[in-house]
């Protein structure tokens, strides 16, 4: 269509061009930005101070149709550890609280969360004294 000084309906079929164009990688950089970690890590580590306790709690971030396991090792101190295992199927809601630890008596905490998730890459959360609740 040729240019004629004050007829914009020439612009039309380029910015439909266009915008289709952009439209899948838009669309693509949506999903990457909502893709957080619930998606990758349907199950998290929260942790909270009780006076001299640590409180942790081991919870599904987000649904998931997976199964796995888990493996929590605490420390408190040089010589108070401990080590839980359990499994999980799938996990219907956030929120759900998986297992829950109480541990301490030492200012010199930390407690390692590893997730098994059958068909992906195994993830681990770290929280410690150092790094606070």
């Amino acid at each position: 269509m040729p240019h004629h000084r004050g007829d914009a309906r020439w612009l039309a079929p380029l910015f439909l061009a266009a915008a289709m164009s952009a439209a899948p990688a838009a669309a693509a950089a949506d999903d990457a930005m909502t893709a957080g970690v619930a998606q990758d890590q349907p199950i998290t580590l929260v942790v909270s101070k009780d006076g001299a306790l640590v409180d942790a709690k081991v919870m599904a971030a987000a649904p998931c149709r997976c199964a796995g396991r888990f493996r929590i090792e605490s420390r408190s101190g040089s010589a108070n550890n401990s080590v839980n295992t359990s499994s999980f199927g799938a996990i219907e809601e956030a929120g759900r609280v998986l297992s829950h630890v109480r541990f301490g008596g030492s200012d010199d905490w930390s407690i390692r969360l590893t997730v098994s998730i059958d068909g992906r890459d195994d993830y681990v959360i770290t929280r410690s004294a150092g790094t606070g609740a």
